[in-house]
């Protein structure tokens, strides 16, 4: 299981700040205990730019309206999966208690219940998917959901030609 953060180091290279996930809210969360964590820090990625990041948005928008006649914000999600799935992102299935999925979604962009089972001493625990979210994909990784996201557009109807300009140029 992997979860992103950022680390904040001093001129001695030493951490200083790290966000945004704390170790207790991952605790509670996942319902874990006296565990030993790994922690791996690399040199970051090059990062889509915001820019990029608000114009598909603005693009899954724009679809939302074309297959619903007007935008409903709860479906904007559900397309940005489907987009998120097309482009072969990252997904990884996890098992929580069932208190801890309001935290789960705080760290995560989507969260998607797949299913309800019962746990050790009858905890309702939820079977969750979730993937890894635009804000922390490569260049390379946002390309590929940006032309999966032309591709869907041109799908439903959306001239498709403006927006590849502005989104992979």
């Amino acid at each position: 299981m992997k979860f992103y953060a950022k680390a904040k180091l001093n001129d001695d290279k030493r951490i200083i700040e790290v966000e945004p996930l704390s170790i207790r809210a991952l605790e509670s969360a996942m319902g874990l205990k006296d565990i030993t964590y790994e922690v791996t820090i690399n040199k970051p990625h090059s990062q889509r730019s915001l820019h990029q990041n608000a114009l598909l948005w603005k693009l899954i928008g724009e679809i939302n309206k074309t297959i619903n006649g007007t935008r409903k914000t709860e479906d904007d999600e559900e397309i940005y999966c489907q987009i998120l799935e097309m482009a072969g992102a990252d997904v990884q299935y996890m098992q929580v208690v069932y208190d801890g999925l309001e935290l789960l979604r705080r760290a995560f962009r989507v969260v998607r219940v797949v299913e309800y089972r019962q746990g050790k001493n009858n905890a309702l625990m939820a079977i969750v998917k979730v993937y890894k979210g635009t804000s922390i994909m490569s260049k390379d990784e946002m390309c590929d959901v940006i032309e999966q996201a032309l591709v869907y557009a041109n799908a439903v109807g959306i001239d498709t030609e403006t927006w590849k300009g502005e989104l992979l140029g």
